[in-house]
């Protein structure tokens, strides 16, 4: 992986919410995009997952359509992995959190974002301590529509759930 990196967009995340939607990073200029994720933080959650959506050219959340497959690394018990072939996000791809006051963190990498004659593809690495346990999450993932895609969603999958205002997301062009 060439380690020649252009920032194109930092967005520090508001107090509050449920979903960050960071649009406009992705146009004709790269194949590639690097996605550094950092001091995500739970507010009245139980541990859950801080996952990834894409967004199409008009702006709408894609929520279908994804196949993944990833190892989670846990401190206190065994390895794991998960799956889909009918997936509604990528999963873990900025990690787990809770409101503990532990942070999650990611890189991850979108291949083919704005072809709409290819499929997008992404891995990641993330880190967490939901719950005071360590973890680790490795993964690839495929969204299965030659979409034309411009952004994407930072989610997290438990409906009472809510970000603290401090997490940072950037996007980088690899060049």
């Amino acid at each position: 992986m060439s380690t020649n990196l252009e920032l194109i967009k930092t967005t520090i995340m508001t107090d509050n919410v449920q979903t960050v939607n960071i649009t406009n990073v992705f146009s004709n200029k790269y194949d590639v995009y690097m996605i550094k994720g950092s001091n995500m933080i739970g507010k009245n959650s139980t541990a859950t997952g801080v996952n990834l959506r894409l967004i199409n050219s008009s702006d709408s959340v894609l929520s279908s359509d994804y196949d993944f497959a990833q190892l989670t690394l846990k401190g206190e018990a065994s390895f794991s992995e998960g799956r889909s072939t009918t997936a509604t996000r990528l999963e873990n791809v900025f990690g787990g959190l809770d409101d503990s006051g532990q942070s999650a963190g990611n890189v991850a990498y979108i291949y083919n974002p704005f072809s709409s004659s290819l499929y997008t593809f992404c891995q990641w690495q993330s880190s967490s301590m939901p719950g005071g346990n360590l973890r680790g999450h490795k993964g690839i993932g495929v969204l299965h529509t030659t979409a034309s895609i411009t952004g994407f969603q930072v989610e997290l999958n438990e409906s009472a759930s809510r970000f603290s205002g401090e997490g940072k997301v950037s996007v980088y062009g690899v060049k």
